[in-house]
């Protein structure tokens, strides 16, 4: 598993989580899309179905990326950061950390492994990873590590939006070691990701997963945002501060990757 991360096609980000396995309060509970918002959809879209987040309901000190103050501080800056934070999973303590060079394999290594077994996946997001790596598009690349080993990884790379509207981004792929999953480890990248971009002057971010999931980090689905062939239910939206854009979504060429 993916630890829920949906990848979309190119213009997206892969974020359809067509099946999300999740923990809450003990009790686990399969989400699957509907097979009819799994059927007939364009190659592109159909691969947004592929990524997953997944773990368990995770107790943060912020539910919405956005109580970052963001509309108090300066927009200047890179997208690109460095970041260094030690978090508790569970039992484990995890550290939270920008991607570096030495990780490149591991994290092609830990993506492979997470979304071996998931279902509806063509099993590429470790291509989809490195292109944008290669391209200059990971606008953000985080990694989990526990006693020096990386067991998760994010990445977030910029969108485009039909009406022009610029500073928006996608989430995924996001990939958890199937050892590590469920102990919310996904949450926590998925968390520290979305607060990077609110606190380096992004506008708003988007998904394509399951509703529910999603939902408990401030995403929402937008009808005035659009990803062609995704079913709208699916396609999810954080804004980070006052811009409400209206368009089709695209994401980077690199989520088309083979290889």
């Amino acid at each position: 598993m993916a630890e829920n991360t949906v990848t979309p096609p190119v213009g997206s980000a892969r974020p359809l989580n067509a099946e999300l396995d999740d923990i809450h309060d003990g009790f686990r509970r399969r989400h699957i899309a509907p097979a009819s918002a799994r059927m007939n959809l364009p190659s592109q879209a159909a691969r947004l179905f592929d990524c997953r987040l997944g773990g368990r309901r995770y107790r943060s000190r912020r539910s919405n990326p956005c109580e970052c103050s963001l509309l108090h501080h300066s927009s200047g800056g890179s997208m690109y950061h460095s970041l260094n934070r030690r978090h508790v999973a569970g039992p484990m303590s995890v550290e939270i950390r920008s991607e570096s060079s030495a990780d490149m394999q591991k994290i092609e290594a830990v993506t492979t492994a997470a979304f071996l077994n998931a279902p509806h996946t063509s099993h590429t997001e470790q291509y989809i990873v490195n292109a944008l790596r290669r391209a200059g598009k990971l606008a953000v690349s985080l990694v989990a590590e526990t006693d020096d080993i990386v067991i998760g990884h994010v990445a977030i790379s910029p969108v485009s939006i039909s009406d022009g509207t610029s500073g928006w981004f996608g989430l995924g792929p996001v990939s958890v070691l199937p050892q590590h999953q469920r102990r919310g480890v996904g949450s926590e990248l998925v968390r520290e990701a979305l607060q990077i971009l609110c606190e380096r002057g992004a506008s708003g971010c988007v998904v394509l997963g399951e509703p529910e999931y999603y939902g408990r980090f401030g995403f929402q689905a937008d009808p005035h945002l659009l990803l062609a062939g995704a079913p709208p239910q699916y396609f999810q939206a954080i804004s980070f501060d006052s811009s409400k854009p209206q368009g089709t979504v695209t994401y980077d060429e690199a989520f088309d990757a083979q290889r």
